[in-house]
């Protein structure tokens, strides 16, 4: 993520600041079974979990 977010994206955006903070925040997100689990503590009944693009976003469905 770091090696392909911040050149490309600061090469079509003319910000690289912007993506340097991007690549790094994203990195250093939940891994998707802890923030599931924060889910589940914070009182949602179901939580799923779907990636999306190889992983690079995902969609949570989640109820309460």
């Amino acid at each position: 993520m770091r090696w392909i977010t911040r050149p490309i994206g600061g090469l079509f955006s003319g910000h690289r600041g912007a993506y340097r903070y991007l690549a790094n925040s994203a990195i250093d997100y939940y891994h998707p079974a802890d923030l599931k689990q924060i889910l589940l503590d914070a009182g949602f009944s179901s939580v799923i979990y779907t990636p999306l693009a190889g992983g690079m976003a995902a969609l949570w469905e989640c109820r309460k």
